[in-house]
């Protein structure tokens, strides 16, 4: 899990070779005027969901994993808090892994971040995450989840 200011996003370039696309994107678009859906920027290998909701209380998160796909969650406005655990070892599976949607939920108990806007989170396979949560109250967000195909490192 990587937690900073997209602004210090070139130092994890290297890690992936579509994250200097992925980060570019993120850097030089007006992410404001996008409406909710998908961006696609390179077929399934590389594109993004921007969305637009109202945070939700703790109580009622839980967290999702990956096999396929490295998330790069990127707040445009707003704040939330992430959940994150380290792997998914200490994940109780409340759903089967899901190949359409590359995703299963669990639950475990999570260490918090605060993500304002302007600053990414990204998780890589098997980093359970629990995203959305209100920091005080339910607040609106707009959010870009980039969504990095892994097997492409």
């Amino acid at each position: 899990m990587i937690l900073d200011e997209l602004n210090r996003s070139a130092r994890y370039e290297a890690l992936h070779p579509l994250f200097q696309r992925a980060f570019a994107f993120l850097r030089e678009t007006d992410l404001t005027s996008l409406p909710d859906g998908r961006v696609t920027l390179d077929g399934d290998c590389l594109y993004a969901n921007v969305q637009t909701y109202l945070t939700k209380e703790h109580t009622e998160g839980k967290f999702e994993t990956h096999r396929r796909y490295i998330d790069i969650q990127y707040i445009i406005s707003g704040k939330e808090l992430i959940g994150y655990m380290p792997s998914d070892e200490g994940c109780k599976e409340i759903s089967q892994y899901d190949v359409a949607t590359d995703c299963a939920f669990c639950h475990g108990t999570p260490t918090l971040c605060r993500v304002n806007a302007g600053m990414c989170m990204v998780f890589f396979p098997g980093e359970p995450h629990m995203p959305c949560l209100s920091v005080d109250t339910p607040e609106s967000v707009k959010k870009i989840v980039v969504k990095v195909l892994a097997e492409s490192m």
